[in-house]
């Protein structure tokens, strides 16, 4: 059986993790968070019951995770708000002096000087 559901949208659920480098010291991590918060708090493109939550810190990153319900009707405007969002994120945590983490990588070398690999790991 296929439900279908014939009523306007008039939200879309945004969620990010920002993973931060372990360098980033307690009150960056401080600031960071309150300075989202404020965002999310006072935007008219945010949905009440939006939060901010430092999820994680593993020896790669410090997770930070963004739940959050846009308000829109359409999903083309949804994305340019999301974008907006994900900017103010980025500027955030540039401006704060923090950087984001990038996954670590794993260089393989050989005897062979013709090749060499680098893996990814999750």
């Amino acid at each position: 059986m296929q439900i279908e559901n014939f009523s306007a949208r008039d939200r879309f659920l945004f969620n990010t993790v920002l993973s931060l480098r372990c360098d980033t010291t307690p009150e960056q991590l401080s600031d960071l968070l309150n300075t989202m918060w404020r965002k999310l708090k006072t935007s008219d493109t945010v949905a009440p019951g939006a939060r901010i939550n430092l999820i994680e810190m593993t020896r790669s990153a410090i997770d930070v995770e963004v739940f959050c319900h846009l308000v829109q009707t359409y999903y083309v405007a949804f994305l340019n708000d999301r974008e907006a969002l994900l900017s103010f994120l980025f500027e955030t945590v540039t401006a704060n002096g923090s950087v984001l983490a990038f996954p670590p990588s794993l260089v393989e070398t050989t005897s062979d000087t013709r090749s060499s690999r680098v893996c990814r790991s999750a």
